[in-house]
């Protein structure tokens, strides 16, 4: 499993490893949040959550039994997207996730450990990195960043970003990865930050969320070269961006079939209709129900029913069936 994600696994740590450290942990608790009557936001869905914390955290609970000091960093949302502040004490508030976060863990592990929420907006993280410091927080003590994508904020310098993170690797003894849906981004603290650590000689491992994950696309990738015919791929989401490469992979493969769940599905019925047409699909083309007020999503939603062209093209040549539902209501 080491060689396979290139880099050492929790589960080679021991209490020498951990207890009395300052841990860094990469979640993705980007959760759906759900506006309540009393104006504030609840988790709708704390799978994400559930599993993190009878896993990795579980984990590390058994090795340090609390003696230690955590750092949970996530990104929620889009909110370098929005015009000023928009949602920024709302929607993309890690502080929703935060508290619900509280109430599960105190199910578990009692008044073993203590949340320090994180700041609303604070988009250069200042006063967050103060308060994970060693001064401020106990052993025992869980800070919660603010939402990472804050630090995408256009009026943020890139300045602050860095100086963000070196004072984030300074801060923490160990990073632990368990954000495996967003692994495969650019960002600081997927890349730089465990970068910047390593030569720092601080430890960089993968939790046991990443290790699972990257142990069944093993198996699955074994089992598509074996018998691409018996096999059947679910792909969904928003985005085909993101996809497009490991969808063209499994075509090429010769797999049975891929289904196509999610907002995609706006995205291949746009790129099937345009098929029949004599002139390339342009932001004209783009639905009512499906325009945006930002340009620039609506001139990524034209690349992506390009590239959703692209594969439909080649499921075609490859005999690959794609399947989605064929009305808008049902997506």
């Amino acid at each position: 499993m080491t060689e396979q994600i290139g880099m050492a696994s929790l589960d080679s740590l021991n209490s020498n490893h951990l207890k009395g450290k300052t841990i860094f942990i990469r979640c993705d608790f980007n959760v759906p949040l759900a506006a309540t009557d009393k104006g504030y936001y609840r988790v709708a869905d704390d799978t994400r959550i559930r599993r993190f914390l009878d896993t990795t955290f579980k984990k590390i609970h058994e090795i340090t039994e609390g003696d230690c000091r955590i750092i949970i960093g996530s990104h929620l949302g889009r909110p370098h997207k929005q015009k000023g502040y928009t949602g920024w004490d709302g929607i993309f508030n890690i502080q929703y996730v935060s508290s619900h976060f509280d109430t599960l863990i105190r199910w578990r592990y009692g008044d073993t450990y203590t949340i320090f929420p994180p700041e609303v907006i604070d988009s250069h993280m200042k006063h967050s990195l103060e308060v994970a410091s060693h001064k401020r927080m106990p052993p025992g003590g869980i800070k919660f960043l603010p939402n990472l994508r804050y630090l995408l904020d256009p009026r943020n310098p890139d300045a602050n970003r860095k100086e963000f993170i070196d004072e984030l690797a300074s801060v923490s003894d160990v990073y632990i990865n368990c954000a495996f849906g967003c692994s495969h981004r650019v960002t600081k603290s997927l890349k730089m930050l465990p970068q910047l650590m390593r030569e720092q000689k601080k430890l960089v491992v993968a939790g046991v969320l990443l290790q699972q994950e990257i142990q069944k696309m093993g198996n699955f990738a074994r089992r598509v070269i074996n018998h691409p015919g018996k096999t059947v791929v679910i792909a969904g989401g928003a985005k085909v961006s993101d996809k497009i490469n490991i969808l063209k992979q499994f075509v090429h493969s010769g797999v049975k079939a891929i289904f196509i769940g999610g907002k995609m599905v706006n995205t291949f019925l746009l790129a099937k209709k345009d098929k029949f047409k004599m002139k390339p699909f342009c932001l004209d083309d783009i639905p009512a129900t499906l325009q945006s007020a930002n340009i620039e999503n609506n001139e990524n939603l034209v690349k992506e029913v390009h590239q959703a062209g692209e594969i439909l093209d080649l499921a075609e040549d490859k005999g690959v069936e794609l399947k989605f539902a064929e009305d808008y209501k049902c997506v």
